[in-house]
């Protein structure tokens, strides 16, 4: 009988040579879209810091006005939010940005550990090559992100910590914190609840309570925090409304992908009846994933099972977002990950790979169809439907041989 083909075939000076391509790779994507190799002009000119800026001055502008700047200004950030990061504005700004930028740095290495980890290919030699990999799926936001020095990596760090532990309290915390930071991890309240996780499931709403309710009561009072949600809200309603629209081409909305799609106006009716009928399928998308997941009981499944229900709690909000902006789309990083582990698990059916290749082939067929920036948001659109196929695919092959681990070594 012939034996199955396995990776572990393969010399390992291969491997060695992998990894070192995969953090050479990883280093210079760093140092390039967080430097633009202009490192003189990156500490003098307070203009690169765009993002960071924001973070800097504006809650501390909020805290003493006791309310939003003017939505010609937006800042769609919860009351949270704004507590979290009043210690940004703390140290000497100059000090505090290059503290921001390594922290960018760290990040992304702990993102792509945490997700190969949870994958279950923290011990396979070529590792830091899928990592490398993966976050070339990502380039596109990712330099986004890393040359505004916005905090979606770091985000994406904090739900990755949060998931990888097993300390329910600290999950809980972690979670909470990049809930508090932006309102789209309150969806995991509902898949770990749908996962019968209850103990993480209570800690995760106490530590939301915490964070998201008390501290801002705490840091400015109750009448500041109330009038903060009040302006919060009028916020959430500006990215939703047509002036929000109008702001700038790097809202990258499904509304703005028809719009030019069809080069048509973003309130004519074909506009409005596809992007409502995009946003209504991806929720049928969705909840069709969990349904054919079958809801699993605490003493079965995999931990691969248990990320890929996580990867489509991350990727869920996207398509949906009022205020969808290029690097938003970092946190598609994790799925990849999972999609690109999967490849090699040669236990898996062929049809499983296939769909996780296909599922790798988004960003490629993105870049091609939807170069203009006003299209992106259809371009996430396309990933993200191809990553639930691909992530359906790897669910159920690691239900059926959740014991079986492709050996590398």
């Amino acid at each position: 009988m012939k034996q199955p083909k396995t990776v572990s075939a393969w010399p390992p000076s291969y491997f060695r040579l992998a990894d070192w391509i995969g953090i050479a790779g990883l280093i210079f994507v760093e140092f390039y879209y967080l430097t633009a190799l202009q490192l003189p002009t990156l500490i003098t000119n307070h203009a690169r810091e765009v993002d960071y800026a924001n973070f800097y001055g504006v809650p501390w502008r909020i805290l003493a006005q006791g309310h939003y700047p003017p939505t010609s200004v937006p800042f769609p950030y919860p009351p949270s939010a704004i507590a979290m990061m009043l210690p940004i504005g703390l140290l000497p700004q100059t000090t505090g940005f290059v503290i921001w930028i390594l922290l960018q740095a760290a990040c992304l290495w702990i993102s792509v550990w945490c997700a190969l980890r949870l994958s279950g290919a923290a011990n396979w030699p070529g590792k830091w090559a899928l990592g490398f990999i993966a976050v070339l799926c990502i380039e596109y936001p990712l330099s986004w992100d890393f040359r505004n020095h916005s905090n979606n990596v770091v985000f994406l760090t904090l739900v990755m910590l949060g998931v990888a532990t097993r300390r329910n309290w600290l999950s809980a915390l972690l979670l909470a914190a990049s809930a508090g930071l932006k309102i789209y991890s309150s969806v995991f309240v509902l898949v770990f609840a749908w996962r019968r996780e209850w103990r993480l499931v209570v800690s995760l709403l106490l530590s939301v309570l915490a964070l998201c309710i008390v501290l801002p009561l705490v840091v400015f009072g109750p009448f500041g925090f109330a009038e903060l949600m009040l302006g919060w809200i009028d916020e959430i309603r500006f990215t939703a409304s047509l002036d929000g629209y109008n702001f700038g081409t790097h809202i990258i909305t499904l509304r703005r992908g028809f719009a030019t799609l069809l080069d048509a106006d973003p309130s004519s009716t074909a506009v409005i009846v596809l992007w409502r009928a995009a946003e209504s399928f991806w929720i049928l998308l969705v909840i069709g994933y969990f349904v054919l997941a079958g809801r699993p009981h605490r003493s079965d499944g995999s931990d691969i099972a248990r990320f890929a229900d996580v990867c489509i709690a991350l990727v869920a909000p996207l398509p949906l977002s009022t205020w969808l902006e290029p690097y938003h789309g970092v946190i598609m990083l994790p799925p990849y990950v999972l999609l690109l582990t999967a490849l090699f698990r040669y236990e898996w059916s062929s049809s499983t790979r296939l769909l996780a290749a296909a599922a790798l082939s988004g960003p490629v067929i993105a870049n091609i169809a939807t170069r203009r920036l006003e299209m992106r948001g259809l371009g996430f659109l396309l990933c993200v439907c191809l990553i639930l196929v691909g992530l359906t695919a790897v669910r159920r092959a690691s239900m059926q041989c959740p014991s079986l681990l492709v050996k590398l070594a």
